[in-house]
């Protein structure tokens, strides 16, 4: 018996960059700076207590592990604690520190499993404990409420104390219409890559995802989401894909599966082709110079049907298990510099047309939704925070000078191709989401 698929909604955030107006006084700003400096050194200096307590938050749920810091380092009237966070850094409201035990606790999780397992494998950690050189402040809904129609960001401070009116310039694009203050539950503060002051807005939104029938299935199977698929075409990797599915926020999603697609042996296959060119060039042999080996393009017209085949084969598991898929692929402009440098003949030379075309006919064919979308600063945007203050280390590693988030950037180039493909979705109550 077929099963009927019905629409369902699903929550996820989507973040807005929103800067702080230019008519901001000099001492609002400076009030904003000074946040900025202290909420990493709070988290550091609270990572800093869980190294010199040997604490582990393994196996323990955020509240309980909230619950073990503030033990040891929040006093209140009522009793008193071994370490005081409130004489180490000076927060403007009492959830300052709230949030930023959250963070530190998440940090401090995440750097105790890379530890682990760099021990297993005999490698030497070289680091106690995690180096914080900048940590977007987060601000909950009990620090801050809005009026977007009059441009405020209102800041709550001490009992006793004004709250802190700072003045915002809501950009005027068509996905910023979407902004409805009452769905913010969160927001950070940040400097962007021109050094400027900017908030980021977090969203809650409605997405549409398909499950079975209530009638169709009497073991009260799980509702089977949405299912966004990202491509990233590259030059390390000729394809990289991610498949996600939409939880609470894209920061916070299930991972189904991440592919990568090596072209090492295409790039060395033309690496030896260029180098017997030049040296028949060097020698004036110019005329002698042969075509384009068959053995080469033969390669690339067979790696990119591995490719295809596979990620077909993918698809049609998702679609077979009642998914609604949803494929964006990297539309990717390699350049041509009229002296052709070297990268340009190499970007050139990989099948990314051939690859991009059959991956859009034999997806459709499968039932996906499948679009192009601009690569455009993809891999230097952070998933996690949407700052473009990010660092390449090299070709392979990613890293986010603003919330010092590390992935690897292919992997990085996928992800937010999903999330800015999400805004070409047909689906209304997604429209704008871009990270």
């Amino acid at each position: 018996m077929t099963k009927q698929k019905q629409k369902e909604k699903k929550e996820i955030k989507i973040a807005y960059q929103v800067p702080v107006s230019s008519r901001i006084t000099r001492r609002k700003k400076t009030i904003l700076e000074d946040i900025i400096n202290r909420f990493p050194k709070m988290v550091q200096w609270l990572l800093t207590i869980y190294y010199k307590e040997d604490m582990s938050f393994s196996e323990k749920s955020i509240t309980h592990s909230r619950k073990l810091v503030k033990e040891l380092a929040y006093p209140t009237k009522s009793h008193g604690t071994p370490y005081n966070c409130k004489r180490a850094v000076y927060g403007h409201h009492s959830h300052f520190y709230d949030t930023a035990i959250t963070e530190s606790i998440q940090k401090w999780s995440s750097f105790s499993t890379w530890k682990e397992k760099r021990k297993k494998a005999g490698k030497e950690t070289g680091k106690q404990f995690p180096d914080i050189e900048s940590y977007a402040p987060l601000f909950d809904s009990t620090m801050f409420s809005l009026d977007l129609e009059n441009e405020w960001v209102i800041l709550h401070t001490e009992r006793g104390k004004e709250n802190i009116y700072i003045p915002i310039t809501v950009p005027n694009k068509k996905r910023y219409k979407n902004l409805e203050q009452e769905k913010i539950k969160s927001l950070r503060l940040k400097r962007n890559k021109n050094d400027e002051l900017v908030f980021i807005f977090n969203q809650t939104v409605m997405c549409s995802s398909f499950s079975p029938s209530s009638s169709s299935s009497p073991e009260g199977d799980n509702p089977s989401p949405l299912a966004l698929v990202g491509m990233d075409l590259g030059e390390r990797f000729l394809a990289s894909s991610v498949t996600i599915t939409p939880r609470n926020q894209l920061s916070k999603i299930e991972i189904q599966r991440v592919r990568f697609h090596d072209s090492s042996e295409l790039r060395e296959t033309n690496r030896k082709e260029m180098e017997i060119r030049k040296n028949l060039q060097n020698k004036g042999l110019g005329s002698e110079i042969p075509k384009m080996s068959w053995s080469y393009q033969n390669k690339k017209q067979e790696r990119v049907r591995e490719i295809v085949d596979e990620e077909t084969k993918w698809i049609q598991k998702l679609i077979e298990n009642n998914r609604e898929v949803y494929v964006f692929v990297g539309d990717l402009s390699t350049p041509t510099p009229p002296n052709r440098g070297s990268l340009s003949r190499r970007l050139n030379s990989f099948p990314y047309r051939e690859l991009k075309n059959q991956l859009k006919h034999r997806l459709k064919r499968e039932g996906a939704h499948v679009h192009l979308v601009n690569e455009y600063n993809t891999s230097k945007t952070c998933p996690s925070c949407g700052s473009t203050d990010t660092d390449r280390v090299n070709q392979a590693r990613f890293k986010c000078l603003s919330c010092g988030y590390r992935a690897n950037a292919d992997y990085v180039g996928a992800w937010n191709i999903v999330g800015r493909g999400i805004s070409q979705l047909s689906i209304p109550e997604l429209e704008g989401a871009v990270p």
